[in-house]
């Protein structure tokens, strides 16, 4: 068994014979071989990708209960953190998203055991998570309905036959097929993407042919008179010498010859088409120009985040919770979440007035965090600190503070007719 095998075991067959899945379009719930295609290899779609990539890099997965976070050794958390033996967080998410644009479907399988606790539950430990490319996929279900995916590989003979409720799938331009994402045939449908980018290698093809032109023949040395092949190319030797020696930009010739210019009209794409097409191309991703080329403002930042980042990262958030935990575990609160880099693209300004605002004051914060915030290192005596504001209480509180009041208001009471009296 191979280094790769080991780390993707096999699965045995199930006992029950399998068949293609039923589709209520009639298409065959089978998806073609994974290529890269010609509009992948153009310069903006690939920066756009890389664009994406990285940023999707950043995020950090979290396993949270209840919205607090559970570690401890062997736990979930550990997995999140090393997926497997050739990754780190940041390498195994950048994949995940590379395959995501480039297929329209991305696949990870994760590897685990199966064992009992003290009441009788079935429990897993996960082992590994790993990106798949599978050249072919195939949905099957068996004789109950239960539905299973089947991938073939490059390696010969070599498939893995799964439950699909065991598979991460996470899907892009998912609509117009009824299990793959892409187009209807499972593949990414990218016709319209390619007109621009063609256009775009036809305006760069363009600019190369003028350049390449503006260094041709420029003008002709005509002589008066006839003179044989010899003398013409020692004449040619003699007029580039000197026209290569002149430091004044002049150059005299005699009677004997005279110099005529070429009027060439060099005509180059115009930068704005240029542009316009870039931006088309970019468009597709959701990336901005000036994402592209990292002159970017922070409003142009969020804008492409939520237009390119954000849907990827709920799409995350929701197939490794699904696949991850039961519906029991589930239902007590547990729960995958993508969290954004720590505030990495807010102004210090901006952080200001977060730490002195309700955000800090209510005590959303711990202090070793706000410290992080401000560029300082944690404090080992803040450890575990949050620090909140006298001048915030919460909802209930004020209204139960208030009847409380209500109940212990004096009332004037009526004096007894003997009091005061003898």
């Amino acid at each position: 068994m191979g280094f790769l095998e080991k780390l993707l075991p096999r699965p045995a067959e199930t006992a029950t014979k399998t068949a293609i899945a039923d589709t209520l379009t009639g298409i065959p719930p089978v998806s073609g071989t994974m290529m890269i295609s010609d509009v992948l290899l153009s310069d903006a779609v690939s920066q756009c990708v890389r664009c994406i990539t990285r940023e999707v890099s950043k995020l950090r997965p979290v396993h949270l209960r209840n919205a607090l976070p559970v570690t401890g050794q062997g736990s979930l958390q550990d997995l999140l953190t090393a997926p497997n033996q050739l990754m780190g967080t940041a390498d195994f998410l950048e994949k995940v998203a590379y395959l995501y644009l480039m297929d329209d479907n991305c696949y990870i399988l994760p590897s685990y055991t199966v064992y009992k606790d003290s009441s009788g539950t079935e429990r897993r430990i996960y082992h590994t998570l790993y990106p798949i490319s599978p050249q072919r996929t195939e949905f099957v279900q068996d004789a109950t309905n239960r539905l299973f995916i089947r991938f073939y590989f490059a390696k010969p003979d070599y498939t893995v036959l799964l439950p699909y409720s065991d598979v991460i799938h996470i899907r892009g331009e998912y609509g117009a097929n009824e299990v793959f994402g892409g187009g209807v045939m499972g593949v990414p449908d990218r016709r319209s993407l390619l007109k621009a980018v063609n256009l775009n290698e036809k305006m760069l093809d363009t600019t190369e042919k003028a350049a390449e032109t503006s260094g041709g023949i420029t003008g002709i040395i005509k002589y008066h008179g006839i003179i044989n092949e010899e003398k013409t190319k020692a004449a040619a030797r003699d007029f580039e010498r000197r026209l290569a020696n002149s430091k004044t930009g002049l150059l005299v010739v005699d009677d004997s010859s005279s110099y005529q210019d070429f009027q060439r009209q060099i005509k180059l794409v115009d930068a704005d088409t240029l542009k316009f097409i870039d931006s088309k191309i970019c468009r597709a991703f959701g990336v901005s120009l000036p994402i592209l080329t990292g002159d970017y403002t922070k409003p142009q930042f969020e804008a492409f985040y939520q237009a390119a980042i954000e849907p990827l990262v709920i799409k995350l958030n929701q197939a490794f919770t699904g696949c991850l935990f039961t519906d029991r575990e589930r239902a007590f609160g547990n729960e995958v979440k993508f969290l954004t880099a720590d505030l990495e693209f807010v102004t210090m300004s901006e952080k200001l007035n977060l730490i002195n605002g309700i955000a800090g004051q209510s005590g959303v914060f711990m202090m070793n965090e706000i410290r992080q915030m401000l560029g300082l290192r944690p404090d080992p005596e803040l450890e575990g600190k949050r620090m909140i504001s006298l001048n915030y209480i919460e909802s209930k509180d004020a209204f139960e503070d208030t009847n409380d009041k209500k109940e212990n208001e004096t009332t004037p009471v009526k004096e007894d007719e003997n009091d005061g009296k003898l």
